[in-house]
């Protein structure tokens, strides 16, 4: 797999403690999937928790707790 394609995180991620890189690499790894579909997931899931950081008004992902996500959130991305 390119590695450009996997890496670097987005800026979103970086001084986060979310698994981020770990999911990817065990979609990579573990379930074979194409390098087009793991960027696609990437994709969404910066998509999806930049929309977080706006939608619960914070600055960063270090204040960030997953529990904090309701299904409402989820529906409103």
């Amino acid at each position: 797999m390119k590695d450009s394609l996997i890496s670097p995180l987005p800026a979103i991620f970086r001084d986060s403690s979310l698994p981020v890189a770990d999911f990817l690499g065990k979609l990579t790894c573990s379930k074979n999937l194409s390098p087009n579909t793991v960027l696609a997931y990437r994709t969404d899931l910066a998509q999806f928790f930049s929309f977080l950081l706006q939608h619960l008004g914070l600055d960063d992902l270090s204040a960030f707790e997953p529990a904090q996500v309701t299904t409402v959130d989820v529906r409103l991305f």
